[in-house]
C-alpha cells in the first residue's frame, strides 16, 4: 500500500496494488474509487477541496 498526495488538485490517493486504472467512479461525494479491468479497486482518492468547502459552510 502506498499513499501519495497530488497538490495540484488537493487529493490524497491510497494505492493498494499495481493494477492499471480503467475507470473511476465517485461512490460518495468526494470519494473516488478507481477500478481495473477486473472490477477490482487498486486505489481510491478523497477530494479535500470538497471537505474544505463543507467546513467553511458550517461555520
Amino acid at each position: 500500500m502506498k499513499i501519495v498526495y497530488d497538490q495540484e488538485v488537493d487529493v490524497p490517493r491510497i494505492i493498494f496494488g499495481a493494477s492499471q486504472v480503467q475507470e473511476s467512479d465517485e461512490d460518495k461525494p468526494g470519494l473516488i474509487l478507481d477500478y481495473d479491468g477486473y472490477g477490482e479497486s487498486p486505489s481510491l482518492k478523497r477530494s479535500l477541496a470538497r471537505i474544505s468547502r463543507g467546513l467553511r459552510n458550517h461555520r
